[in-house]
């Protein structure tokens, strides 16, 4: 797919594109991750009780590192 140049502004880009719509924050993502991450452990601890978590919190610590 070509690039489209706006004949007006001389920007690259499609002339439909609305600059309202910006990237969004990687700040939201990595607390979504977060947020993931912590809900996948508690429902480990609630369904699997054999599993201790006070022998694996460094090697949590290292995968989310």
């Amino acid at each position: 797919m070509e690039e489209q140049k706006n004949q007006e502004s001389g920007q690259s880009g499609f002339p439909n594109q609305n600059p309202q719509f910006k990237k969004k924050d990687e700040g939201s993502l990595i607390a979504g991750l977060i947020l993931i991450a912590l809900g996948v452990i508690f429902l480990v601890i609630r369904y699997v009780p054999r599993i201790d978590f006070g022998d694996l919190w460094p090697v949590i610590l290292i995968v989310i590192g």
